[in-house]
């Protein structure tokens, strides 16, 4: 601990404290080995009295025993009186009985206690002396005296008292000289460290120590003026050098900069091209694997349907077992076809066949082909007056349903879903489709969660002007607004491109079918996410004359 201490106080204080533990250390020593041997010789001195009042006291007790005379060995050890420290003597018998005893007045009345062995014994705070008692070599009883420890205690009390008011003046005495002699060796010290911090600050380094004396701290002094010295020569160099690598820098940084923006120009156009050569060949390759799969995978899918259509023919009373992997194969061969589907209707998008179709009743139809759970709420917002839209319904149907499945998706544990549409007329495409407004899902109370107003685009397709001429006049807007736990910023870069998905099924062409249907009816879809808090994919579209 003393060395955790050291480590957090100043030169002077350490010494100090180095000084006075060192002198406390010693001094409490020689106090442990002074009282030990007080307290030794204290004992002994009392073993020494009590032994030789009980050689008296046997000597004396001889005639008595000799004559059975109890009064005169009672009258004997009452002169035990005169010793306070004695608390009972008892002597004894030759057949080992209570001869007479004596007592100390305040512990008259209390139960004698029992002798041990021949000899002294220090026990429970009491020393204790059995002697025998002998007439002319024959032992005719014995004598037990007891005496307390008070004495020495007290003794020992009073020596400890002594030896503490000793090192406490001591202590006193030298921390007085310490603090005041360890100024010979801290102040040079002291200054040097003033000197250090000043040239670490200021980086001045013509400073200079005093050299006040000619120990070791003069020699210190003089070592830290030859290396200021130094490092003054070498700093006025350096300055020189930097001046000069500076202009040579600027120069340097002057030409990474023209040759960065080279690098990033002549970059960013090969990423362009290799991401434009990559897309091609993907959906080159996905071409070839959609054909081949149409060709090659349909009739066998075919010939499995049959086979389930006959064995479920065949075998009416076929247990559940079978008839739920009956059914198992039949879905998972409608799924594989609906894959071959997607893959072929993304290749061989039909031409729209345009028509004029109320908003309400295109919403209103993709809703009921899709499977909304009881866990999620739905809303919809739709226009009171008559809307029409001038589109391929079947297609754009199919577009809505992929959203709404894709919303549903997005909410697991239940949310809320809203399906809006709205009029918008060409001059509000100033700010594109980012007018969004929070009605979209405004929440009813204690009924729907909603997204907040706040939400941001972070991605789109392209400027709507620039991507369909036919946008030009006005059209509508049908929002299809989730809850769930929205899109990744690095999820929403690749959200329409072909094979992607988030998701353990599917191949990922929902959403780049659902793109270019809406581009090929003249219309766009625009998204916004905010991760952990729902998504808005809006479909815009042009109107038809009402």
């Amino acid at each position: 601990m003393i060395y955790r201490i050291l480590k957090k106080v100043r030169i002077r204080q350490k010494l100090i404290i180095i000084n006075l533990f060192t002198t406390g250390v010693t001094l409490l020593l020689a106090c442990a080995v002074l009282l030990a041997n007080e307290f030794v010789s204290s004992r002994d001195s009392l073993l020494s009295t009590l032994t030789a009042q009980a050689e008296i006291l046997a000597n004396n007790s001889t005639a008595p025993l000799a004559f059975n005379d109890q009064k005169a060995a009672g009258e004997t050890l009452a002169a035990l009186d005169a010793f306070p420290n004695i608390e009972c003597a008892i002597v004894y018998g030759k057949d080992g009985r209570v001869f007479t005893d004596y007592c100390r007045a305040d512990l008259k009345g209390q139960m004698l206690p029992l002798p041990g062995g021949e000899g002294h014994s220090f026990a429970d705070g009491h020393l204790n002396v059995l002697r025998g008692i002998v007439l002319d070599g024959e032992k005719i009883g014995s004598i037990y005296i007891r005496s307390d420890l008070a004495r020495l205690y007290s003794l020992m009390l009073r020596d400890g008292a002594i030896a503490a008011t000793t090192m406490a003046i001591v202590f006193s005495i030298a921390f007085v000289l310490l603090s005041r002699l360890q100024k010979v060796i801290t102040e040079p010290i002291f200054g040097l460290a003033q000197l250090m911090l000043s040239v670490s600050r200021d980086r001045n380094y013509s400073l200079r120590a005093d050299i006040s004396s000619e120990d070791e701290t003069g020699s210190l002094a003089e070592g830290f003026n030859e290396m200021l010295e130094q490092i003054q020569r070498r700093d006025m160099k350096l300055q020189v050098e930097i001046i000069e690598r500076k202009r040579a820098e600027e120069e340097i940084r002057t030409l990474n900069e023209e040759l960065e923006l080279k690098v990033e120009e002549r970059t960013k156009q090969l990423v362009e091209t290799q991401e434009e050569l990559v897309r091609k060949e993907k959906l080159a390759m996905l071409g070839l694997i959609a054909g081949g799969m149409g060709n090659e995978l349909r009739n066998p899918l075919g010939v499995m349907n049959n086979a389930v259509f006959f064995l479920e023919s065949v075998m009416p009373d076929a247990d559940e077992t079978v008839k739920e992997y009956l059914e198992i194969i039949r879905h998972e061969i409608d799924n594989s076809q609906g894959i071959i589907s997607g893959l072929l209707d993304y290749y061989r998008i039909k031409t729209p066949r345009t028509e004029p179709v109320p908003v309400r009743e295109l919403v209103e139809q993709s809703l009921a082909r899709c499977s909304v759970p009881e866990t999620i709420r739905l809303r919809t917002d739709l226009p009171a007056t008559p809307a029409l839209l001038h589109i391929d319904p079947a297609q754009l149907g199919q577009v809505l349903q992929n959203l709404i499945t894709n919303a549903v998706q997005a909410m697991p544990n239940g949310g809320a879903l809203c399906v809006a549409a709205r009029r918008v007329l060409s001059s509000e495409f100033g700010v594109l489709s980012s007018n969004l407004k929070a009605e979209t899902l405004a929440p009813k109370p204690d009924t729907d969660v909603a997204l907040t107003s706040e939400l941001k685009f972070l991605g789109s397709n392209s400027e709507l002007r620039t991507q369909n001429s036919k946008l030009d006049a006005d059209f509508y807007e049908i929002s299809v607004s989730d809850t769930g736990e929205g899109i990744s910023a690095e999820n929403m870069k690749q959200l329409f491109q072909p094979l992607f998905t988030t998701r353990s099924r599917g191949i990922g062409l929902g959403l780049a079918f659902s793109k270019k249907l809406a581009e090929a009816n003249g219309g766009r879809i625009e998204v916004a996410s905010r991760p952990g808090e729902g998504t808005v994919f809006t479909v815009i579209l042009p109107a038809g004359e009402e």
